[in-house]
């Protein structure tokens, strides 16, 4: 894993590897194969789109505070998906860092 955010309302987490992305939420998961990004912009944008799920993941280089715990990190993140299955579009806020050894 090479970065990592989380989200408070509801509580979220999402990790992103060098072959998968998990979007972790209260009810279940979200595991993608990793695409290339998009970096034409200030933020880093991962798209995936196949026959059950839509996901956007916005990355972008802020300064962020999470409202419950108050910890700061680098980076802003907004996740957009929406099922095939429920149609209904959710959008996810939080804040995430990239992991150092």
């Amino acid at each position: 894993m090479f970065f990592s955010a989380t989200g408070t309302e509801p509580f979220w987490g999402l990790e992103i590897s060098t072959d998968q992305i998990i979007v972790n939420l209260i009810e279940d998961s979200l595991v993608v194969k990793t695409p290339k990004f998009d970096n034409t912009t200030d933020t880093k944008i991962y798209r995936v789109v196949n026959d059950t799920l839509k996901l956007e993941i916005y990355i972008k280089q802020q300064m962020c505070t999470n409202g419950m715990s108050g910890k700061v990190s680098p980076y802003t993140v907004a996740i957009n998906f929406k099922r095939v299955l429920d149609q209904k579009e959710r959008t996810l806020e939080g804040c995430g860092a990239y992991l150092t050894d």
